[in-house]
């Protein structure tokens, strides 16, 4: 008899999986969540590197996935920013854009600027983890500090 229910109890769960991932998601939340994201990043790579000096937007798709399992995909746009690693570094840094209607879930996250490594070695990804902590040592010092997250571009 324990079987039956439970299965039930699992299939109504699977049922409102998709309503609660279907709102926007909480801002606040979102960056005091220590666990990595995982994000797929979509685009004309192409364009993107060889006008980085424009800065201009492009059409983008984004896929979220969080550390539960669920995920988020939706169409953002996407533009370089900064100036030092825009001129020296290979992947240049980003401004993603979520204030759009094609991502309703994401809007709520505004403008992100998403910092990569110069290059890929380890080294590179060992000084990104190290910008990253400083930042969350600087949120323990103060509220006026920028809210960050550690994400696995694919």
């Amino acid at each position: 008899m324990k079987k039956p229910l439970l299965f039930l109890a699992i299939s109504l769960l699977s049922l409102a999986h998709p309503l609660v991932y279907s709102q926007a998601i909480d801002s606040a939340m979102f960056f005091q969540e220590e666990r990595p994201l995982e994000m797929i990043l979509s685009s004309d790579l192409k364009n993107l590197l060889t006008k980085r000096s424009q800065k201009t937007l492009q059409p983008a798709t984004i896929t979220l996935r969080f550390p539960d399992s669920s995920s988020i995909k939706e169409d953002i746009r996407i533009q370089t920013r900064g100036k030092f690693r825009l001129e020296n570094c290979f992947m240049p840094p980003l401004l993603l854009n979520f204030k759009n209607p094609t991502s309703p879930r994401l809007a709520i996250l505004g403008k992100l600027k998403l910092v990569c490594g110069c290059a890929t070695t380890s080294d590179d990804e060992q000084l990104i983890i190290k910008e990253y902590l400083t930042y969350k040592m600087f949120n323990f010092l103060t509220e006026k500090s920028f809210r960050v997250r550690l994400v696995r571009i694919h």
